[in-house]
């Protein structure tokens, strides 16, 4: 039965693939966004066989917000002398990973979930161990993967609401895909309790912690000056304030842009700085802003050395990949996009890490357990409308003691919540090492 449904399944993916295929070509054409359709169809990496008996580990992050999630665990892994292969989905998600590791790890794109494909890659690469970064479920993929003797550990997993419901729907055929695999740790109870009601067996969950939480960040030379200048093209005299939106989605920019406008006349030497979670988008959201009038530079069109520093901008559009994080350092606020339309919200490790207010909207079902662990501790604040953020903008931007306890709790936040990256290090190392 699982061999027939594998094929059905097999038939309709390459359907949907075709189907696919004009979009993806009519984006590269027309948009001029990057498609690595042949990069995951052929195993074009490099396998360095110099490294004797050194165990090989594959980890699969989808995109950006995985690999930065799985940066810590790959690094202690590098450490403990483990030959690493990463592999995305997404073209931003591979440029995050080039960026923070070089050549440190090989760096791929994940293969089509067909089997010949999916055995190329395994025979190419050859690792002791697959670990998939949250809840990675390619059938064919797996099934490759056991008939190789791979074993595959799902790491940092977990279960959205609306995950949940679809996989209940289909947990008779999610059953036996999951015996493919050998360990699930999971981000929380409410996740392992959810993947066991799916069809997981217990004897595979474990509960290790949501390794975002041990998120670091290094911000080398040309980061730094990258602050500076972006701070200094921002704050328009004593007392100016950079408000920084990161992550945000379409029709969110319109209401963050009418916000925006409200809150210039009771506090007009107030910045922003609005990073679009897609950055092929930021001529369209710089639109929005040029055409209520304020000045506005996409940081994409900025020529590094040669623009001035005492140019000033009301408005900075950040449609670059991987340098929001860093940027979060220069912000007096913050507000998490994604969450004020129902796409689930964004991660608000990356601005917690450098101690900054935080203000996300309703929409946070993506990172439930984070939301609801800084909420309680007061470590930032959820509103319930746009109405409702630019109250709170008004309540905080001229209360620095309020800002400053926000900040602070964030941090604390993150210190009292770290450690999943070692138990997830220690579950790998059990499996490759026994």
């Amino acid at each position: 039965m699982f061999q027939t449904n594998l094929f059905i399944y097999s038939i309709l993916y390459f359907f949907l693939l075709v189907l696919y295929l004009p979009a993806v070509l009519f984006q590269a054409l027309f948009r001029g966004k990057k498609t690595r359709i042949l990069d995951r169809i052929r195993p074009g990496l490099k396998v360095d066989e110099s490294g004797g008996k050194r165990k090989k580990i594959w980890v699969h992050a989808v995109s950006v917000g995985e690999v930065n999630a799985a940066l810590a665990l790959i690094r202690k892994l590098l450490r403990n002398n483990y030959i690493i292969f990463l592999s995305t989905t997404t073209v931003t998600g591979q440029q995050v990973a080039q960026s923070a590791l070089g050549d440190a790890a090989s760096i791929f794109y994940f293969p089509l979930d067909f089997k010949i494909i999916c055995r190329a890659f395994l025979s190419r690469i050859r690792p002791d161990a697959i670990a998939l970064m949250e809840t990675e479920i390619w059938p064919n993929f797996l099934e490759t993967a056991r008939k190789s003797k791979v074993p595959v550990i799902f790491i940092n997993g977990r279960i959205s609401d609306h995950s949940y419901k679809n996989y209940l729907r289909i947990s008779a055929v999610l059953n036996p895909v999951f015996k493919r695999i050998d360990l699930m740790c999971m981000q929380s109870k409410v996740d392992a309790d959810r993947i066991m009601q799916i069809g997981a067996p217990a004897e595979i969950i474990r509960i290790t912690g949501n390794m975002k939480f041990d998120y670091s960040l290094e911000v080398p030379e040309d980061k730094r000056l990258l602050q500076d200048q972006v701070g200094s093209m921002l704050r328009r005299g004593p007392g100016s304030q950079i408000w920084i939106c990161g992550s945000t989605k379409p029709d969110e920019e319109e209401l963050i842009s009418e916000i925006y406008c409200n809150l210039r006349k009771a506090f007009p030497s107030l910045s922003l700085l609005i990073a679009p979670r897609h950055p092929h988008r930021g001529e369209e959201v710089a639109g929005i802003f040029r055409k209520k009038g304020f000045s506005t530079l996409q940081r994409s069109l900025m020529q590094d050395k040669r623009d001035i520093p005492g140019n000033k901008w009301e408005v900075i559009v950040l449609d670059t990949v991987g340098e929001l994080a860093c940027l979060y350092r220069i912000a007096d606020l913050v507000f998490m996009g994604g969450s004020l339309v129902p796409t689930g919200g964004q991660n608000v490790i990356e601005p917690a890490f450098f101690g900054k207010p935080i203000i996300f909207g309703p929409s946070m079902t993506n990172f439930r357990e984070i939301a609801e662990i800084f909420k309680a501790r007061k470590a930032a604040v959820q509103v319930r409308s746009p109405r409702e953020l630019e109250k709170q903008m008004h309540c905080l931007l001229p209360d620095e003691t309020e800002r400053a306890l926000l900040g602070r709790n964030a941090l604390q936040v993150l210190e009292d919540n770290r450690g999943a990256v070692e138990r997830n290090l220690e579950v790998i190392k059990g499996i490759v090492d026994d």
